[in-house]
């Protein structure tokens, strides 16, 4: 639940107005964040950094055992792939 908010008249008008400009100085800055973002191209570094998120994000939903398994059993068809690529 929620904290219960001050009744109105124990909130200091001067400390509202402070709130109110710290609001509107972090919305402005958060919109020049948003251009400037969108105007950079995406290089090397996001795509590693989104890799790294998104493998965290799948170990942390699976169960490890099943990691390894996927894991050898990967490791097993490359294996494979390579015994064939060089009988040929």
């Amino acid at each position: 639940m929620p904290p219960a908010l001050p009744e109105e008249s124990t909130i200091n008008p001067n400390t509202i107005a402070a709130y109110k400009r710290c609001i509107s100085a972090l919305e402005e800055e958060n919109s020049e964040l948003h251009t400037t973002d969108s105007n950079q191209p995406r290089g090397d570094k996001y795509h590693v950094s989104a890799g790294r998120a998104i493998r965290r994000l799948v170990t942390l939903a699976d169960r490890v055992k099943d990691l390894v398994t996927e894991a050898d059993k990967r490791a097993g068809a490359v294996d494979d792939s390579l015994e064939e690529l060089s009988e040929e």
